[in-house]
């Protein structure tokens, strides 16, 4: 498939599938129309489908508009340090990349994680680091974050993450409740206690490493 062809797939899913929906932010809009989906998923022809994109190794990447209601919930700011777990093959990374001052991408996939990081560095970025490790123990050594994105469904809340978060830090991701509904939700960090705003319901399934860890109780 050429250039030409999925750049106007592109333009096509901006305008068709995120505008439409809620995703209003100029600045997340021209991020997702200038960086090439197909070079983070598998399958150029299916790249810009309203779907979640199958990565390999048993995962699956955030559908546009899922990915970019949960960027925009962050509400980034130029001086705002983000995590992101579970990084996948990094296309939420490049897109936040250029929107605050630094972005540590945490996947537990060696395979996913090497393509994350030759993804990010064909790109020229130099606020981002990839690091192999799980990622529901965060990164501590670049903690504290005001933001963190979980790019994966999860379904209790890690006790890292909101010991890495700053005061006031924001964190949002799909939780999947005892109910088993996926939900887009926006966390807000206030002492010791989250404040937590529903944003939409979607689909997913729990990322396996999200299921049986050290979970945060609020």
């Amino acid at each position: 498939m050429n250039t030409q062809v999925l750049a106007q797939q592109r333009a096509n899913m901006v305008e068709g599938q995120l505008r439409p929906n809620k995703v209003n932010n100029k600045p997340l809009l021209a991020r997702f129309q200038s960086v090439a989906r197909e070079a983070y998923v598998p399958s150029a022809s299916t790249a810009y489908l309203d779907q979640p994109a199958s990565l390999g190794q048993g995962r699956e990447a955030f559908s546009p508009l899922v990915a970019a209601r949960l960027i925009q919930s962050l509400n980034l700011q130029s001086e705002d340090t983000v995590l992101v777990a579970a990084a996948g093959t990094g296309y939420t990374t490049a897109i936040i990349a250029p929107l605050c001052q630094s972005v540590t991408a945490v996947e537990g996939d060696a395979t996913l994680a090497q393509t994350a990081t030759t993804n990010l560095v064909s790109q020229g970025f130099t606020n981002v680091q990839v690091v192999t490790a799980c990622p529901t123990q965060g990164h501590s050594a670049a903690a504290p974050y005001s933001a963190m994105l979980i790019d994966a469904p999860f379904a209790e809340m890690q006790t890292a993450w909101l010991e890495q978060l700053t005061e006031g830090g924001r964190l949002a991701g799909v939780r999947v409740g005892a109910d088993g509904i996926p939900e887009a939700t926006l966390f807000t960090k206030h002492g010791n206690s989250l404040l937590a705003e529903v944003l939409f319901e979607t689909k997913g399934t729990v990322h396996p490493a999200f299921t049986t860890t050290e979970k945060f109780v609020f």
